[in-house]
């Protein structure tokens, strides 16, 4: 019998990457020879294409790129899988080219089906995004090993033996509606460097090497600052070997998670029980937040729209700025005597 052949498109950032390892361990348990479809701007095909997960990757990271890949794939896959994020005019043109069937759960107005077979899903509320990608083929059946990917050796930078992984930014520092305050960090660092005597390596892009050194300019030694050093293996690599991940909701949280390791995250606009771990393993992950009426108004779906209609526009962030250094650490003493 021919091994059927399904793609899987790639299309958002690391975390919404990792979020689609069930989906592709899924298909894989039922014969299934599985590509990746990368065309996000973000590292993810790097992120995958050494996990020994998938059994073919293609770089489509361009227009020309993704339009030889139609043209040379032409029909060669039975289905194609496009979550929310993956599914726009461009990426569902492209499927119905290399795809005889799409599946996906997310209807794109104004989008002219050539004539290829579209199963459209309708996304169910109040579930996790990774069991949300599982439905795209028919189960919900989750747990967090279906989101492990094999660790990596020892990074090359001169890190100690023992270590947590600091993010103090996601994604970027103008990315308001995700952030706690640098202040509240700041007196959460002060608490925690009173009790622990624990290397803190600090992550983060380019943008963050600003923030990075005002940190550093108060704690001297005791954050390692790899802001805008690492590349995309490197930080793995610095994940896979770390002894918990503290930080923010985004793909750094997801990829500790990946590895197994624990993760104590500061939450704001987004909805952990969309994204967050702590509902599977609450020993293991810790999801703090200060719950306000109009939470969730981060989310792809049913967003809380009742003060804003976007994150970004909010007045004020105040589910993020209402949150105390003080109460932050007091819960992340309590998380670290069942992990430590």
């Amino acid at each position: 019998m021919k091994q059927k052949k399904a793609v899987i498109f790639f299309s958002a950032g690391l975390g919404d990457a990792l979020l689609l390892v069930p989906l592709v361990k899924q298909l894989k348990k039922k014969s299934y020879s599985v590509t990746g479809f990368f065309n996000s701007d973000m590292p993810c095909r790097e992120l995958l294409e050494n996990t020994g997960l998938l059994d073919e990757v293609i770089d489509a990271n361009s227009k020309k790129r993704q339009a030889l890949v139609s043209i040379k794939k032409m029909g060669g896959y039975d289905v194609a899988f496009l979550n929310y994020f993956a599914a726009n005019k461009k990426n569902l043109l492209t499927a119905s080219l290399i795809a005889k069937e799409i599946v996906t759960n997310r209807e794109v107005k104004g989008f002219k089906n050539p004539g290829v077979k579209i199963t459209l899903l309708k996304p169910e509320e109040n579930i996790h995004d990774a069991i949300q990608n599982l439905l795209l083929d028919g189960d919900s059946e989750f747990s967090l090993e279906d989101l492990s990917i094999p660790s990596l050796p020892r990074v090359a930078f001169d890190l100690p033996q023992n270590y947590f992984a600091l993010q103090v930014s996601s994604g970027n520092i103008d990315i308001a509606y995700k952030n706690w305050p640098l202040q509240n960090w700041k007196e959460f660092l002060s608490f925690f460097f009173s009790k622990y005597d624990q290397p803190l390596v600090l992550l983060g892009n380019k943008s963050d090497e600003t923030l990075a050194e005002e940190l550093k300019k108060q704690f001297g030694d005791k954050i390692i600052s790899l802001a805008g050093k690492t590349d995309i293996k490197e930080l793995m690599q610095v994940i896979s070997n770390c002894e918990l991940f503290l930080g923010l909701d985004g793909g750094i949280m997801h990829l500790a998670a990946a590895y197994g390791k624990p993760t104590f995250t500061i939450w704001g606009p987004s909805s952990e029980k969309l994204y967050g771990y702590e509902q599977f393993n609450a020993k293991k992950h810790r999801c703090v937040r200060h719950t306000l009426n109009c939470f969730p108004c981060n989310a792809w779906i049913g967003p809380n729209t009742s003060k804003t209609t976007a994150p970004e526009l909010c007045p004020d962030h105040a589910c993020l700025k209402e949150l105390g250094a003080k109460e932050v650490f007091n819960q992340f003493e309590k998380f670290t005597e069942h992990v430590r």
